[in-house]
């Protein structure tokens, strides 16, 4: 039987650490959850090469990320299913170097709405999902209810809006 073959992986050195806190849209409290761990909330971070970091939100909202000194670029995950009415800011960029704490990242209200009706050869299509993308590609989605009726909730902004009719 074959082999692989023999390949040396060089892991990078982790000299700088990346902190904060993702706090509710009122700015004061704390985005906590149950558990010591949130598995539907995160911090995404990539490197300008490209280089993928992900951490779920501890329970108290806070978060750190172990990384190599450099620019990165920052973004909030939140499961749109488990958090329908908060939505994550826009992605930022933040220089780390040694213990770099970013303090607060502020959520938004998703106080706006997005509604509809969708027919198929004129009845009500059921079951149908609705996906909508904002200005930084941020996916939102829903489904039909039985009349064929949808409301999203979504940021305020310019939104494309497309049923799946896959």
């Amino acid at each position: 039987q074959g082999h692989a073959p023999t390949s040396t992986i060089t892991p990078q050195n982790a000299d700088s650490t990346l902190s904060g806190k993702v706090v509710n849209a009122d700015g004061i409290t704390p985005f906590t959850s149950a558990g010591t761990s949130n598995p539907d909330a995160g911090i995404s971070v990539m490197s300008f090469d490209g280089t993928y970091y992900f951490t779920n939100l501890n329970g108290d909202g806070t978060f750190s990320i172990a990384l190599e000194a450099g620019i990165y670029d920052v973004s909030v995950w939140l499961d749109s299913d488990i958090y329908p009415t908060i939505g994550a800011p826009e992605p930022f960029s933040v220089s780390v170097s040694d213990v770099t704490d970013i303090g607060d990242i502020r959520l938004v209200a998703r106080s706006a709405a997005i509604s509809g009706h969708v027919t198929v050869i004129g009845s009500p299509a059921a079951g149908v999902q609705i996906n909508a993308w904002g200005p930084q590609g941020e996916p939102f989605s829903t489904t039909t209810n039985g009349s064929g009726n949808y409301t999203l909730a979504v940021t305020p902004d310019t939104w494309d809006v497309s049923p799946d009719l896959l």
